[in-house]
C-alpha cells in the first residue's frame, strides 16, 4: 500500500487498495485497519517502474531483485584493480558500522576481495556517483569507478 493511501491523503480515502501478502488486493479502509497492528518494513520503490530500490536498515540481506540488478550493473568485481567475476554482494560501510542495504551502499564482490574487506582491513567506501574507494590496512587509497553497463556482461555495446 502506498504512504498517501496509508495515511488516507489521497482525495477519495476509499479509492487506494492495498496487497495482502497470500491474499491480494484489499480496500484501502481494510489495509489501514490492518496496519495498526502491522510489523513495519521499509521499502522504497521507483514509482514508475515498480523496482524496489532500498530495503532500509533492518533488512541485511539484499532482496533477489536488488542482488540482479546489483550483478547486472558490473563487468568485474568492484575491488580495486580487480577484474574476477564477482559472485557475492557485501556492504561498502559494514551493516555492523550502520550500512544500509541498498544499491548505492552494496557492492558485487569476487571471494578473494570480499575476504580482503572482511578479514585483512581493507575498507570500501562508496561516493554517490558509484565510485568505490579502497584503503589498504597502511592507509594507500585506491579508487574504482563505476562501470558503463552497456559494456558489462548482461549489457550490449553500442549507445
Amino acid at each position: 500500500m502506498e504512504l498517501p493511501d496509508l495515511l488516507a491523503l489521497q482525495q477519495d480515502p476509499g479509492a487506494g487498495i492495498g496487497v495482502l501478502k497470500g491474499i491480494g488486493e484489499i480496500p484501502a479502509d481494510l489495509g489501514r485497519a490492518l496496519a495498526v497492528d502491522a510489523r513495519w518494513r521499509r521499502l522504497l520503490v521507483q514509482p514508475t517502474t515498480g523496482q524496489l530500490l532500498d530495503l532500509g536498515r533492518k533488512q541485511y540481506r539484499p532482496s533477489r531483485a536488488l542482488r540482479d540488478y546489483l550483478m547486472a550493473s558490473v563487468a568485474e568485481c568492484r575491488g580495486a584493480y580487480c577484474t574476477r567475476t564477482p559472485w557475492e554482494i557485501d556492504h561498502a560501510t559494514d551493516w555492523t558500522l550502520g550500512g544500509r542495504t541498498d544499491r548505492d551502499n552494496l557492492s558485487p564482490y569476487c571471494t578473494h576481495t570480499h575476504h580482503l574487506k572482511t578479514f585483512l582491513g581493507f575498507t570500501a567506501t562508496a561516493a554517490p556517483d558509484g565510485t568505490r574507494t579502497w584503503t589498504t590496512p597502511g592507509g594507500n587509497s585506491y579508487e574504482k569507478p563505476p562501470d558503463d553497463v552497456r559494456t558489462t556482461r548482461y549489457g550490449t555495446t553500442g549507445a
